[in-house]
Order: C-alpha cells, then structure tokens, then sequence
C-alpha cells in the first residue's frame, strides 16, 4: 500500500492530533465515541489530542474533559442550535483559526473528521501547510479532500465505494481490521469467559428521541419472567426522555444505568443484548455477544445485516418492536445463536491502534 501524500514533510516535533466531531440528540454519540478509541490510541504513544466540537444540545463535551481531553468548543450555530453545520464555510473558518492559535504552542500535524455534513469544500478551507488530514466516514456520499479515509464498516464492495470521492493520494484503511474500539473495550475482550452471567443490555442510542427504548421494554416485561435472562436497561445522558425510562424500568423492576464509564465488563459478560446498531453494537460483536440490533438509519440497517450474516446477530427493524410476534421470534432466534466466546472475533481488536500507526508513518 502506497503511503504517499501532497503535503509537505512535517517537522521533527512531537505530533499532535485534532478531531473534529460533533454529538447531539439528532445525531447521537457514535461519532465522538469511535473518535475516542482513536484519541486514545494516540495519546498512548505519548502524543497530544485535541477536540474540536460544537456545544449543541447533548454534546459530550463534558464527558470528554471528565476523561481528561482538552475540548475547543465552536460557537453554535444561530438558527440551529440542536443541529450542527448550518454553514459549512463558517464551521471551516472557525477550525481554522483554533489550528492557527495551536500551531503557535505547538504543531498539529492531523487533523481527523467525522462529521457527514462535512465534504472536500470544508477540508480545503481548513487545510494548512503541514497539516494531514483524514476523514472518518461509511456514508461514500460526497467528495472528501482527505489524506487517509477510514472506513471500519466490512460491507460488500467497500473498495469500490471511495476511489472516486478522495484525492489519488489518499491512503484507504478499509474494512473490520481497522475498527475502532476503545482500550477498555479491547480489555474486555480479552478477559470475557466462555460462561456468561444472565444480563441483556438494552440500548437503542444514546439520544433515541423516538423513544425506541420504552418501546423495547414494553415488549420484555410483556413476556413470561426467565430466571437466566435479567434486562439492564441503559440511557445516554443525552437522552431527553431518560427520565421517563428510568421510572418504567422502576415499575417494572428492570434494572436501569446511565450509559457511563464502567459498563464494559457488563456488556461483556451479557448473554444477550438489544441495541441500536451504533458503536455499542460494534463493540458487542468484538466481545462476540449475540445481539439483536435494530437499526435506526440506512447505514445501521447495512452494517446489522452483515454482522447478521457472519453469525452473531438478528436484525429487527423498528416496526418489528410494535408487534409482539415478530418481536418474540427474532428474540428467540438471537438467543439461539451461539453465545461462547471463540476468541475469534472477525473484527480487528488493535484496529485503532493500526489507523495510529499508518498516520504517524505518513506524517514522519
């Protein structure tokens, strides 16, 4: 593979990274999160990062700097504050900027971003003298004028998907070796037992406006109560109904948490899981927990069906949680599925750490 690039050599100074990405309630958590399995895989080697980000309803700024990564907030935008990019040249401008105040304490030399309403417009406007910059994305929607493209999704054609929307120069890392999974996540794979505990996640998102939730524990406390399988059900903070969750989960006697740090030995040792397929269900399928995954957008449904199609997971589409039947036998057909730990996860536990190595190599 080529590691060429159009960018002048950096100069021998200690690399520092930027990410740009956004949460909200109307687009979750899961572009900030699989940054951070990024952010620590290069502050691991001893190098700085640095977000850049939008303080929009549900942001997770401060969860970022509860975990000890310096944040640059943007101001928000005037007619859309729950959104993001209502002008992508203002966005590009203000980035801009905040890498120029950086350069002069110190170089920048990537600039990662995973944002879908960001294209090759704002890459070039942001683009400086010695500055990388790669792009996070599965949509293939739209020009990116990107140094490296990171695709971790492993769906069909995927190679075919990018060559025409990047630049000849950009380095494609394509596919589940390059998954981005966060340390405590990679841990946990690591020490899962071939015997599990009774526990089912249930988390349709970290935002999940459409109340997709109550809408899965409707259906569980509906059926008859199983001493092996306990429901522990999760709210991200962002979440504006979590309120309302956390009291039917009390009536019903299900187990319910914030969606916080410390759950990962617990969605290692489930049995089963119901979520959303967002990162969470990523994560699940490194741990090899079966999962009954309903997708929320058109990118999730792809990604469900392949990870249906190599063995651990049933897909069920949202309509699917309104009628009891239709729930009942993909629930059933999830927990038929083989739920030992084979140690042969078909993604990639130390992809974030090979996208590291691939950046540090260009940027040398």
């Amino acid at each position: 593979m080529s590691l060429g690039t159009a960018h002048t050599p950096l100069p021998n100074t200690a690399p520092v990274l930027l990410i740009r990405a956004d949460a909200s309630q109307q687009m979750g958590s899961g572009h900030v999160m699989r940054c951070l399995a990024l952010a620590e895989a290069w502050a691991a080697r001893g190098h700085a990062v640095h977000f850049i980000c939008r303080p929009l309803l549900g942001n997770l700024t401060g969860e970022l700097q509860q975990r000890g990564w310096p944040v640059h907030s943007l101001p928000l935008p005037e007619l859309e504050p729950t959104w993001s990019v209502a002008d992508q040249d203002a966005d590009a401008a203000a980035t801009a900027a905040f890498v120029a105040q950086l350069a002069s304490a110190s170089h920048a030399s990537w600039l990662l971003v995973d944002h879908y309403q960001l294209d090759a417009r704002w890459h070039a406007r942001v683009a400086q003298p010695g500055l990388h910059i790669a792009v996070l994305d599965d949509l293939a929607n739209r020009p990116l004028q990107a140094d490296v493209l990171i695709d971790q999704n492993a769906l069909p054609h995927l190679h075919h998907r990018y060559p025409a929307l990047t630049p000849p120069h950009c380095v494609h890392l394509l596919g589940a070796g390059y998954t981005l999974l966060r340390r405590d996540v990679q841990a946990a794979a690591h020490r899962r037992a071939t015997g599990t505990t009774s526990t089912v996640p249930i988390f349709l998102g970290g935002a999940d406006t459409e109340r997709w939730t109550e809408a899965v524990l409707a259906q569980w406390v509906r059926q008859p109560a199983r001493a092996d399988l306990h429901a522990h059900v999760l709210c991200g903070a962002m979440n504006p109904h979590w309120r309302d969750v956390a009291a039917a989960c009390e009536a019903a006697h299900v187990e319910f948490s914030m969606a916080v740090r410390g759950l990962d030995d617990v969605m290692a040792g489930s049995r089963a899981a119901i979520v959303a397929c967002g990162m969470l269900a990523v994560e699940l399928q490194a741990l090899e927990v079966p999962s009954l995954l309903v997708p929320l957008s058109s990118i999730q449904r792809a990604v469900a069906h392949d990870f249906a199609q190599r063995g651990r997971a049933v897909v069920l589409e949202t309509s699917g949680l309104q009628q009891p039947h239709t729930f009942d036998q993909a629930w059933a057909a999830t927990l038929a599925l083989n739920h030992h730990s084979t140690g042969r996860a078909f993604m990639a536990l130390d992809g974030a750490q090979r996208v590291v190595d691939t950046l540090l190599e260009i940027a040398a």
